[in-house]
């Protein structure tokens, strides 16, 4: 049997060579022209949020497994469960004020599963289905890295490029405040007072060091 920290460390690694890929991507992005620029840096923005998403999900279950095989959690009264098609129906009871796992009432298609990019939200998610939350995901978390507040706000601008997805992206932004940046291009890509590289670079990096460390 595949112990779970040898499985966790499988997700790191593929966590790893994406955020290589995206690297790479944002290099030859950074020397487009303005209009093109703008499109394509918007899309790593948005496949980068995806990527977190999706690592903190595969996270969470492999955590759900672990525990479930362990028999230490029960959904409905059983053992066992269909963990893939069910997911979306735990998360949503996991993160209500009141969660409870017998008589459920409802189901959420994996199409409208609530998207958790806040580890602390996903940390609430595995604390009430499997009962415990790992020591090295609690590590991670110390961290208290920025990427997952920022790339938030800026990732609905992307998407959707509207006046209020800007004003949301700007309003906490402190460069923004003081007049250094005007738009969100500005904020991923230039190297601001008090940084050595793009933001976009800074990302990547505590995107990789916070599941190095969460495994």
């Amino acid at each position: 049997m595949t112990r779970p920290y040898t499985r966790r460390r499988d997700l790191a690694v593929h966590v790893c060579r994406r955020l290589a890929k995206l690297g790479s991507a944002y290099d030859e992005v950074a020397e487009q022209k303005p209009k093109l620029y703008t499109l394509s840096v918007g899309a790593l923005v948005l496949e980068l949020d995806n990527l977190i998403i999706q690592s903190l999900r595969a996270y969470a279950l492999m955590v759900v497994r672990e525990a479930q095989a362990a028999g230490r959690i029960t959904i409905d009264g059983r053992a066992r469960f269909c963990l893939d098609d069910e997911f979306p129906t735990i998360v949503k009871l996991a993160i209500s004020a009141q969660p409870s796992f017998s008589n459920v009432t409802f189901a959420v298609d994996r199409k409208n599963e609530i998207k958790i990019r806040d580890p602390n939200k996903l940390r609430g998610v595995m604390q009430v289905v499997a009962g415990h939350v790992p020591q090295s995901f609690l590590n991670a978390m110390a961290l208290n890295c920025s990427v997952f507040s920022e790339l938030r706000d800026l990732r609905n601008f992307y998407a959707h490029r509207c006046e209020n997805t800007f004003r949301s992206a700007m309003h906490s932004n402190q460069f923004f405040a003081r007049g250094l940046i005007r738009h969100p291009d500005q904020f991923v890509a230039e190297r601001l007072p008090g940084r050595n590289s793009p933001k976009f670079k800074d990302w990547i990096a505590e995107t990789e060091t916070f599941f190095a460390v969460a495994v």
